[in-house]
């Protein structure tokens, strides 16, 4: 697992998503570009991380995180608005 510490400004919309089961389950995904060199990155979270993410953040929003790098994207620990 590598761990990671991005960042950023959100420059799409939080796509959040509910699944009922034994559990329930949530999940809300979203684009960020870096500060330091405008890379966007793909960020996915989980329960109540996917929670805080709806609830709390918007598109422009300026953000620190920390998680870790899965293939193609990179999955939110913890996050926490700038602005």
């Amino acid at each position: 697992m590598n761990k990671c510490f991005i960042i950023g400004k959100i420059i799409t919309e939080i796509e959040f998503k509910l699944a009922l089961s034994k559990k329930i389950y949530s999940a809300s995904n979203f684009k960020v570009k870096t500060k330091k060199d405008n890379q966007e990155i793909i960020i996915e979270a989980y329960n109540k991380q996917a929670d805080y993410c709806f609830k709390n953040l918007k598109c422009k929003n300026v953000i620190i995180l920390e998680g870790y790098l899965k293939s193609n994207y990179v999955v939110a620990e913890k996050l926490q608005k700038i602005n």
